[in-house]
């Protein structure tokens, strides 16, 4: 039994190396073959699951991934925000990130629209690979969508957050 155990650990864990390797095989290779251009910040404040700020008091708003809103005006909060945020903040609060353009520099609420990068970490990505967000790419920022719809089919088969069920 014990060893079944210990071949199973091994498995998840050479999965889990190849899975975080291949991403960011896959994230070097799109960043390098488009015309991405890419800036350091640091981090002042974690907005929500999708939207930091950073020096300067410029809100960016992450590319690609949608996580679920926090309660405002006549809208309740949406299951899963407090954790989305949470998650967020574990990955970009007080550091410096790498944020990487695409073909849009701003929405239509003057917020930056970035790739965002903690380290070796792509946090979009492991916000919908976590089950904190949904792949939610629109036109014309579409170079890492078929990533993000990936990580989100990867999420729903292994029921992570939101695809497990609202939690309160």
């Amino acid at each position: 039994m014990k060893r079944i155990l210990l071949i199973l650990a091994i498995l998840i864990v050479a999965l889990l190396t190849f899975s975080s390797q291949k991403s960011v095989e896959i994230t070097k290779q799109a960043t390098s073959s488009a015309s991405l251009t890419s800036e350091f910040a640091r981090v002042t404040r974690v907005i929500d699951g999708d939207t930091v700020e950073i020096e300067g008091g410029r809100h960016v708003r992450y590319i690609g991934v949608d996580t679920p809103e926090f309660a405002r005006e006549t809208k309740p909060q949406e299951c899963f925000a407090k954790e989305a945020s949470e998650l967020n903040a574990s990955l970009v609060s007080g550091g410096t990130v790498r944020l990487v353009s695409d073909v849009s520099d701003t929405d239509e609420y003057g917020r930056f629209l970035r790739y965002v990068y903690a380290g070796d970490v792509f946090v979009n990505e492991a916000l919908v690979r976590q089950g904190a967000a949904r792949a939610t790419p629109i036109r014309p920022d579409v170079t890492f969508s078929s990533l993000f719809y990936a990580a989100q089919q990867e999420a729903q088969t292994n029921n992570r957050g939101l695809w497990v069920g609202c939690p309160h």
